[in-house]
């Protein structure tokens, strides 16, 4: 599989998750129909809302985006991030982070990462734990698409 779509699927499976576990909750879920829509992945009670799914990047511990995401994250009313575990935690907790008031949403750190791309990051304490569950099943999938070049060389050391 390709990185590009192993990142939409992985993507596409932390939007599915938003989307239950808020549905579930009451709130009215609408996805945008526009699967590279500049403003939004869902709206949640008409409030735009932006998901982003990963892990952790592990050397800064933050949640992180792309430069060229931060408009998009920033913008948003509500920014939520969904978190999967790594292979070597043996951990199957996935966590929804969110920061929901982008009047006070700010980002912690712009960094480069070793491959010399742009990062923005938000520190966890930062951001509001709203749910988490654990399911190895969930966290099997997730590690099935992750482009993670950390995770790749730590599951290469534990075959």
């Amino acid at each position: 599989m390709n990185s590009e779509y192993n990142k939409t699927q992985c993507g596409a499976m932390g939007e599915y998750l938003v989307r239950k576990v808020f549905s579930q909750m009451g709130y009215n879920v609408k996805l945008s129909d526009n699967p590279y829509d500049s403003e939004k992945d869902m709206t949640i009670n008409g409030k735009l809302c932006e998901v982003k799914t990963q892990q952790r990047y592990h050397l800064k511990k933050m949640l992180t985006i792309r430069d060229n995401q931060i408009n998009k994250c920033q913008n948003a009313d509500i920014l939520i991030f969904v978190e999967y575990p790594t292979l070597k935690s043996n951990d199957i907790t996935i966590r929804m982070w969110i920061a929901d008031k982008k009047e006070t949403r700010q980002i912690d750190e712009i960094f480069f990462t070793r491959q010399g791309r742009k990062m923005a990051g938000y520190k966890t304490e930062n951001l509001r734990l709203f749910y988490e569950f654990e399911s190895r099943e969930w966290s099997n999938k997730f590690h099935s698409v992750t482009n993670s070049k950390w995770e790749n060389r730590c599951s290469r050391k534990n075959q």
